[in-house]
């Protein structure tokens, strides 16, 4: 599957990417380039499923698990909470992901995986809020409601 242009507003496209590559001289640096892009391409599915997941479950395990413990106070600040760490875990997993799925390692490849996974952190507190939206209109739980 091919989903990296999903990515497109902060990484750019492939030729932009490979534009650093071009010269006398490059034509290993060009075929390792493109190799890694046509790599992290093939599999950018994983990218879009990490956001989406983590978002889901962190806006689920906030509503149900951890609120519906004994002597649980109902606050914003831990919603606020939540939604911080789902998006510092989102840039995290998003990145060694990246660094697992793409290779080899060259000169400009460490900026497309932060900026993938950058963009994954704010998409997971969209998808976060979305799924907080939902599930305190819809579902029964404990927690403060913030969304009435």
């Amino acid at each position: 599957m091919h989903f990296l242009k999903f990515y497109q507003f902060l990484i750019g496209n492939k030729a932009s990417f490979l534009q650093h590559y071009t010269g006398e001289g490059q034509e290993e640096l060009y075929s390792q380039a493109s190799l890694f892009w046509d790599k992290l391409d093939s599999l950018s599915i994983v990218f879009i499923l990490l956001f989406f997941l983590i978002g889901v479950l962190a806006a689920w395990y906030y509503y149900k698990p951890f609120n519906e413990q004994p002597n649980r106070h109902y606050l914003p600040k831990y919603w606020w909470m939540f939604f911080i760490a789902s998006a510092i875990v989102s840039f995290l997993v998003t990145l060694g992901a990246a660094l697992g799925i793409a290779y080899p390692r060259i000169d400009g490849t460490w900026t497309i995986e932060i900026r993938i996974a950058l963009q994954n952190a704010v998409l997971t507190l969209a998808i976060n809020w979305l799924a907080s939206v939902f599930i305190c209109k819809r579902c029964a739980t404990n927690a403060y409601r913030m969304f009435l």
